[in-house]
């Protein structure tokens, strides 16, 4: 909910901070995308590895149909196979609501709804200052050029989304550290295809993975970045290249001491 809270202005606002602070060498890409509850209307993506939605509402309707093959009012097309349109014998749209779907709006109040993943800081003063060093070391080596540290929501009664949603007070001006910008950015490890709806500008770009909630999923051995395909920190860091080089260089430099203190800081959050 923070997140879709989030002025469209101030995701532009860090794209072309980026830019001027890099010289041009960090250049997020930011989609403006249709929002679907809103006919006619876009707004500046956030939801989905390609930042491929700027609304919960949206991105529900889209995971529904895509990950569970449920149609709704807004998405109430099938999805094809290899190009033929599927026929699964029942009527569409599928999940019949009020206005878009009761499931699908449900769904995207659940999500609203949920908590800032806590940080994991240590008992022992000594160690939560060693996080706190950690930090300083990750400021200086660039990475919160696009991993961003703090994002403030809208005012109450915003209405982003094409005017279809209010924020209300329980998600009006608040700070939160989700270390991410929510644009795309080409690390060396995004897809070579282009995704649905995508430019071609935003060949190989993936959405910035914000870092927030890093330490649990560390905690449970899950994969990172988003294709999974690193297994510990140092190596999702070590596999960026590209816009990212820069800053994995600047990691490769940390003195032992620096380095275990940053990786310290990151699995705190």
């Amino acid at each position: 909910g923070f997140v879709e809270a989030v002025a469209d202005e101030d995701l532009r606002r860090i794209q072309r901070k980026q830019v001027s602070d890099s010289k041009g060498r960090i250049q997020g890409a930011l989609r403006e995308v249709p929002i679907w509850e809103a006919a006619g209307s876009t707004g500046v993506g956030r939801f989905g590895w390609a930042s491929q939605h700027p609304s919960l509402l949206s991105f529900s309707a889209d995971a529904y149909r895509n990950e569970m093959g449920i149609t709704s009012p807004l998405a109430p097309n099938d999805n094809t196979f290899l190009g033929d349109p599927v026929d699964d014998g029942v009527g569409d749209p599928e999940n019949k609501g009020k206005e878009f779907g009761s499931n699908v709006e449900l769904f995207a109040s659940f999500m609203r709804a949920l908590a800032a993943p806590p940080r994991l800081l240590p008992e022992d003063k000594k160690e939560r200052d060693e996080v706190e060093e950690g930090l300083k070391v990750f400021r200086s080596t660039g990475w919160p050029t696009c991993q961003v540290p703090e994002l403030v929501t809208a005012d109450e009664g915003a209405m982003p989304n094409g005017k279809t949603f209010r924020v209300p007070k329980a998600l009006a001006n608040k700070k939160f550290h989700p270390y991410g910008d929510y644009l795309l950015h080409d690390i060396g490890t995004g897809p070579t295809i282009l995704r649905e709806g995508m430019p071609s500008e935003s060949r190989g770009k993936i959405r910035t993975a914000a870092l927030w909630g890093l330490g649990t999923r560390l905690l449970n051995n899950e994969p990172l970045l988003h294709d999974g395909s690193a297994r510990t920190l140092e190596d999702a860091i070590l596999k960026h290249k590209k816009t990212a080089a820069e800053e994995v260089e600047e990691f490769r430099r940390l003195s032992e001491r620096d380095r275990t203190r940053m990786l310290k800081f990151l699995r705190s959050l």
